[in-house]
Parts: structure tokens; C-alpha cells; sequence
């Protein structure tokens, strides 16, 4: 499989400001919200059997913002390419013709029909249907506006991490470019193709850090991309460096964001192997964790010598991984740094997404 071979992900339809009510995490407050109005006007209103009237009021509003969920999800793609100034009056719009349909079943449809009774007398059904329809607008236009709010914010977030992600795919370790030219340099007369090699290593390196245009790449390219990086400081440090690649547990088609693994090592080469004097061994594990073993753990270990063996650092990569982590796989997804008898750990841990489910 040839590097940067993986499908972005951001070809998939815009999002758009609402959130998919499928998950539990987006319907779960809908409701929650929604019985606490209920709760709300069940209070304002004094009823004679409080506990009557609340069931009967959570039971109709619950009714308008399920009957609204499925309708926004089922309109999701099509409101989502609208823009924000269209797509919100017209969401608005879907849930004031919901609840005036629900209204309409409750008050009219049934009844007529035989199939519900309702305490309302004729020449007050407009004056309650008003009423209703009031209410269920101010909801709605609260909510559609929090929604609003949180997807803007949601969209910052992303683009402030686009940007880190833009900067160090902008930046390589001058060190790192250096002491390679040296490397190959020193092999071009003794051992050429060798040193060829390490030219074309150093190329995929630079091609893929400077791409702009991809968000998203397999694990398979991600552990190649590792390699030729470990190939190359392999021929400047010899034996002080030391590698075991652990991934078998891993699919190779999982879908990550390019530049999460070479960082890594990167930064347990420059901070851990290459300050000690006798080198050390550089561990590359992979293991699956939760339901199935839907979550995917990838851990890059290193030994570490004393603080005045360690070289400082300003964390930036890793602080730029951690930000695009939590952008990519904001519930699942994180970075765990740790230090236990001598040796460093990090573990990258997300969700096991491949090509076919973006597709």
C-alpha cells in the first residue's frame, strides 16, 4: 500500500450546526431538556392534580422533540450544505410543524377519531393551541441558538488545530535534517546504495510533513512512515539503537491523523535514546481495549536516565498531538504521557474507524 493512500475524511458531507440525535449523547439532553421545561410549566401553571398534569405535559412535549429529532436527522445532510442565516429558520420552521402537528393529533385528530380524549373545551382549543405553539417556539429557538453557539465553538476548536497541525507539519527538527545529510554524506563513497536509501527515506519524511492537504492516513502508512524516520537515525546512532515494532494486534487500515506516530518516536530518540551513553531500546506496542476491542492503543516506550542525561524540551509536539487528538476523537481519543522505573510511556489511545465506515 503506498503511503498517504487513505481516503480524508473530510470529504464526507459538512456537519453543519446540529448534532446527529442518533447518539446517545446528543438525544439524551434533547430529552432531559425537555422534561425540565415540562417540569417548569407544570410548577408555573398550579394545577389541581400536579402529578397528573405533569405526566400528561412530558408525554405531549416529549412527543414534539423525539417527532423532531427523527425529522432533523432525516433532513441532517440536505440543511447541513444550506448556510447557517437558511439552515437555522428553516430548522426552526421543521419544529414548529412538528409540534403543529402534534398539537393537531392531541387536540382535533384523535379526539375526533375516538382514539384520545382531551379536557379542553371547543372555543378554548385555538387559545390553547396558541399557547402551545408560543411555548414550543421559545424552546426551540433557545435550543437551535445553543446548538448554533456550540457548533461555532465546535469549528474553532478544529481550525485552531488545523493550525498546529499546519505548523508542525511545517517544522522539522534541524538537528534531525542535519545530523541525516551528515549520515548520508559519510556513506556516499563507502556505501552509495545505502546512502540512496536513506535519501529516499529523508524525501518521504519531508513529502509528508510539508502535505497540506490531508487529514487523515492508515496505520499501515503512519508505522512506514515511523520506520523510514528509525532507519535513518539507525544509521547515526548503530547499535545504541535498539527497535521492537509490537503492532500485531493492530488493524492496519485504522484511520488516524498523519504525523501521530513519528513525533513520538521522534521525541523518545531525541530525549530518551540518544542522551544516554549506552543507547537504549525503543518499543513500539500496539493493543486493543474496550467493547470488542473497538479502541485502539498505540504506546511508544523508552528508557530515560538521570536528569542530567535528559535534554530539555517546550513539549510543542506533543502539546500539538494532544490538541489534535482531542479535535479528531473528542470522546474517545487521548494521549497519556507516563514515567515508571526508568522508562517513559506514550500512549496514544481512539476509536477503531476504517475507510469503509467513512464511506
Amino acid at each position: 500500500m503506498p503511503l498517504n493512500a487513505a481516503k480524508p475524511l473530510e470529504q464526507s458531507p459538512p456537519a453543519g450546526f446540529l448534532p446527529d440525535f442518533r447518539r446517545f449523547e446528543a438525544l439524551f439532553p434533547l430529552l432531559l431538556l425537555t422534561e425540565l421545561a415540562a417540569l417548569v410549566l407544570s410548577l408555573s401553571a398550579e394545577p389541581t392534580n400536579f402529578w397528573i398534569d405533569l405526566g400528561g405535559r412530558s408525554l405531549f412535549m416529549q412527543w414534539i422533540a423525539l417527532g423532531s429529532a427523527i425529522l432533523l436527522t432525516l433532513l441532517h445532510r440536505p440543511l447541513a450544505r444550506l448556510p447557517d442565516h437558511w439552515s437555522g429558520p428553516l430548522a426552526f420552521l421543521l419544529v414548529q410543524a412538528v409540534a403543529l402537528l402534534t398539537n393537531w393529533l392531541v387536540y382535533l385528530g384523535l379526539p375526533a377519531m375516538g382514539w384520545f380524549f382531551v379536557l379542553v373545551p371547543a372555543d378554548q382549543i385555538p387559545t390553547v393551541l396558541a399557547r402551545n405553539m408560543t411555548v414550543s417556539g421559545i424552546i426551540a429557538a433557545v435550543l437551535l441558538r445553543h446548538m448554533t453557539i456550540h457548533a461555532r465553538w465546535r469549528s474553532q476548536i478544529k481550525a485552531e488545530a488545523e493550525a498546529r497541525l499546519d505548523a508542525l507539519q511545517a517544522r522539522m527538527r534541524p538537528h534531525f535534517l542535519f545530523n541525516s545529510l551528515n549520515t548520508i554524506a559519510s556513506l556516499l563513497r563507502s556505501r552509495p546504495d545505502q546512502a540512496e536509501e536513506l535519501v529516499l527515506d529523508l524525501a518521504d519524511l519531508f513529502r509528508t510533513s510539508l502535505r497540506r492537504d490531508q487529514r487523515w492516513t492508515t496505520l499501515a502508512d503512519e508505522t512506514a512512515l515511523a520506520r523510514r524516520y528509525l532507519n535513518i537515525e539507525q544509521q547515526r546512532l548503530g547499535d545504541r539503537l535498539r527497535v521492537e515494532w509490537r503492532l500485531d494486534a493492530l488493524p492496519e487500515d485504522a484511520l488516524l491523523p498523519p504525523l501521530s506516530l513519528q513525533p513520538l518516536v521522534e521525541n523518545a530518540v531525541y530525549h530518551g535514546i540518544e542522551p544516554l551513553p549506552q543507547g537504549g531500546c525503543l518499543e513500539i506496542a500496539g493493543t486493543r481495549r474496550g467493547r470488542r476491542g473497538a479502541l485502539l492503543c498505540l504506546t511508544v516506550s523508552n528508557p530515560i536516565g538521570p536528569d542530567k542525561q535528559r535534554r530539555d524540551g517546550s513539549h510543542q509536539a506533543l502539546d500539538n498531538l494532544r490538541a489534535r487528538w482531542s479535535a479528531c476523537f473528542p470522546r474517545e481519543g487521548s494521549l497519556e504521557l507516563e514515567q515508571s522505573g526508568g522508562v517513559f510511556h506514550a500512549s496514544l489511545a481512539f476509536p477503531y474507524l476504517s475507510r469503509a465506515d467513512d464511506e
